[in-house]
């Protein structure tokens, strides 16, 4: 169900090609959500050992991490066989990111985003430069309004937008298939370069509940220097209940702070 409220914003004269012009147009709020990133259990000894987040080639040839704004997002039957486990960081690891999308940018580049975003270069929605952190939450302003509406995926309306970029991606949003909505359409990307030291920004790690006894001593102790956080999950249960459980504990976290 599409959200009522509208977000402030200062009057557009004219349309506007990009989506960092845009923002640039929007009065800033703060919501300050975490950065989260999601991994199979069998990474967690290495993550852990080294303190690091290794990236990996990319379609532009490049070591890259990714994460996404506020909420774990990924496919079920991808992770399924590995047990999730999500790192939660803190707001302020965002602007060590190097770019910023408003959507998973490897389904853009898939094309999976037709027909909503066809003729746009994945340039056009890219978020650079300095003060990511309160790019990020104009983007949450301008399209759900507020953080709650962001972490429940549902947008503003897009009858009062003057612009084509914003039109075309809050349709994007709006536009659930009667099946289960693939979230990371409407969930905000972050990308980081080469690897990431995670001793600095992580606060949270939520873990498999039955599968966490399987962890090697030393790793658990390293582990729990963090606060631990654990998700019921079960092996004979399907992929979408267990990322369900995961996510739902996410969200009711960062909802309580």
């Amino acid at each position: 169900m599409n959200r009522c409220k509208i977000p402030d914003i200062i009057s557009l004269q004219s349309p506007l090609n990009t989506l960092e012009q845009r923002i640039a147009c929007t009065k800033p709020k703060s919501f300050k959500l975490p950065l989260v990133h999601t991994c199979g259990l069998h990474s967690v000894d290495n993550i852990f050992r080294k303190m690091l987040l290794r990236g990996e080639v990319n379609e532009e040839g490049k070591k890259a991490v990714y994460s996404f704004y506020g909420l774990p997002r990924y496919l079920g039957f991808k992770l399924f066989f590995t047990r999730p486990v999500v790192l939660v960081f803190s707001h302020k690891m965002i602007e060590n990111a190097d770019k910023i999308y408003p959507f998973d940018s490897g389904a853009f580049q898939n094309k999976i985003y037709n027909p909503h975003l066809k003729g746009y270069s994945i340039d056009d929605f890219c978020i650079a430069g300095r003060n990511k952190s309160t790019k990020i939450d104009k983007l949450v302003a301008l399209f759900f309004g507020d953080s709650n509406g962001y972490l429940d995926g549902s947008p503003v309306k897009c009858s009062f937008s003057k612009d084509k970029i914003e039109h075309d991606l809050i349709k994007l949003y709006a536009d659930d298939p009667p099946c289960a909505s693939d979230e990371r359409k409407k969930t905000f990307e972050a990308i980081f370069y080469g690897n990431i030291k995670i001793n600095k920004h992580l606060c949270k790690v939520v873990m498999p509940k039955t599968n966490y006894k399987y962890i090697d001593k030393k790793t658990k102790a390293l582990i729990d220097k963090f606060q631990l956080l654990f998700y019921e999950d079960n092996y004979y249960s399907s992929p979408q209940t267990d990322r369900d459980k995961l996510i739902r504990c996410v969200y009711d976290e960062i909802n309580s702070i």
